[in-house]
């Protein structure tokens, strides 16, 4: 209640503010999952951008299907209650929760009804984007249920059960690492089974085991935690009727799926080209309006041609008194085929002024960012401990194996595009790592050869801060100036 009487007092002293400014919009328009519907709702134009600020309200019907969502923006971000609905003649969702500055706080109820009454439901408490304390999520059809705690940090901690069919599973978490493992019949508590495990020292132990029983409970709540749960459910009874376990999985990812396009933290922007004429998805992350693939321009933007250098000597251009600093291309182990999903790799002097010849090899109007408007990024998808999970595409299409945390909440669609190395290494990294330069020089010491650049991989959801050798191959994102 507090939360909410502090949003009411900055809507009402924020459209005091812009109450001459203020516009109205209704008329067609793209929701996250750029589903075409209807909109309305008040924005204010500031730096060529249309900033909601004011109730919103989106629908659509198709095909039987219909959906509402509806809520308040204050200067751009969510705030107060918001709610979703999706309905067909079988089946709908709601989904309700509040929202502080864009940011999940406080309690957050789904629920889908299907004719007859409720079968599913699930209630979470979020802090600052994260799900701490109670868990609890019940599908009434099937009488399971889950119950869990979440730390104040968002990993899953103590006891976790699982309760279907009078049977009981107990998954016991110590700072979201599995640990324990019991088995029990609730009519008679007898003990069906138990299996210990020591503390992994490591992820990569983390996610032997995991894999191993597929589970995935283990992991830091990076996605608001509705996707933890998938694994346990699609496996809940190895010898279970195949049709069983598949109908509760898709119980669970239909679910999974209603709830993250609801708490979605990036939108889709409009497609740019770059002088070359390739086309590019954006998106709108907070404030700032991000390329959304990988750079592929062979040019800079004002037509100066930059070398495709495929020998290493010669991409790198390194001597040991650094005179030979020169801007070049490539592709991934010089791959064609690598170019349109993962674009080409640039070495640091591409973005350097005084080594480019003050020249911008991003499109007309947009720029590589620079180290202070990488942590802005960061900070608004909850700080670098969070960001990586939300900025990298989901499932290991591209990613190897190991990157069941990502979330892709952001739209950023972070991929392993891999590096190239001055060092005797050459191309490394590939389906591992992500890296993207920035324009800022390592402790800002103009000139040095090393400049910043940030880091997603394949292990855990950080997104990393790091300094890369001018003379090294990354991947280019661009900002909107």
């Amino acid at each position: 209640m507090k939360n909410l009487f502090v949003c009411s007092i900055i809507y009402v002293f924020s459209n005091f503010l812009f109450s001459q400014t203020l516009q109205s919009y209704s008329g067609s328009f793209f929701d996250d999952n750029n589903v075409e519907g209807i909109a309305t709702y008040t924005f204010y134009e500031k730096d060529n951008e249309k900033i909601k600020h004011g109730n919103f309200n989106f629908s659509f019907s198709s095909n039987g299907v219909d959906r509402e969502l509806k809520g308040e923006f204050i200067d751009g971000k969510r705030n107060g209650i918001w709610s979703s609905t999706l309905s067909n003649v079988e089946l709908s969702t709601i989904v309700t929760g509040t929202f502080i500055n864009g940011i999940p706080n406080g309690k957050f109820h789904f629920e889908a009804i299907y004719i007859g009454g409720v079968f599913m439901s699930m209630e979470v408490e979020f802090n600052n984007g994260l799900i701490v304390g109670d868990f609890l999520f019940e599908n009434k059809r099937q009488k399971v249920k889950v119950i869990g705690q979440l730390t104040k940090d968002g990993f899953m901690d103590g006891e976790w059960k699982i309760i279907k069919n009078n049977k009981e599973q107990i998954q016991k978490y110590t700072d979201s690492v599995f640990v324990l493992y019991i088995e029990r019949d609730l009519n008679d508590s007898i003990v069906l089974k138990r299996e210990d495990y020591e503390l992994s020292k490591s992820i990569a132990n983390e996610n032997l085991i995991t894999k191993n029983l597929y589970w995935n409970m283990y992991k830091k709540d990076d996605l608001y935690g509705f996707y933890f749960q998938t694994y346990i459910w699609s496996n809940w009874d190895l010898n279970s009727v195949g049709g069983v376990q598949e109908k509760s999985f898709k119980g669970m990812y239909y679910m999974s799926k209603t709830l993250n396009s609801f708490l979605l933290e990036g939108k889709s922007g409009p497609i740019i080209k770059d002088v070359d004429g390739n086309t590019y998805k954006t998106v709108y992350i907070g404030n700032q309006h991000w390329m959304a693939e990988n750079l592929k321009t062979t040019k800079f933007n004002d037509g100066t041609t930059i070398p495709n250098h495929k020998e290493h000597v010669k991409f790198t251009e390194v001597s040991y008194n650094h005179i030979n600093k020169k801007y070049a291309w490539c592709y991934y182990n010089n791959d064609l085929a690598k170019n349109s999903k993962y674009g080409k790799l640039y070495n640091g002097y591409v973005v350097t002024p005084s080594t480019n010849g003050n020249k911008n090899v991003c499109p007309v109007g947009w720029h590589v960012p620079n180290d202070t408007e990488w942590t802005l990024l960061s900070d608004y998808l909850g700080g670098a401990n969070l960001a990586g999970s939300k900025m990298k595409e989901v499932g290991n299409a591209n990613w190897t194996s190991l990157n069941s945390d990502a979330t892709n909440s952001s739209l950023f669609t972070g991929l392993p595009g891999g590096t190239r190395e001055t060092s005797f290494l050459d191309f490394i990294s590939f389906s591992e790592a992500g890296l993207w330069w920035s324009s800022t020089f390592k402790e800002n010491l103009i000139e040095s050869d090393l400049l910043k650049c940030r880091k997603l991989s394949h292990y855990d959801g950080l997104l990393r801060s790091s300094i890369e050798l001018r003379s090294n191959g990354l991947s280019i994102r661009c900002l909107k100036d």
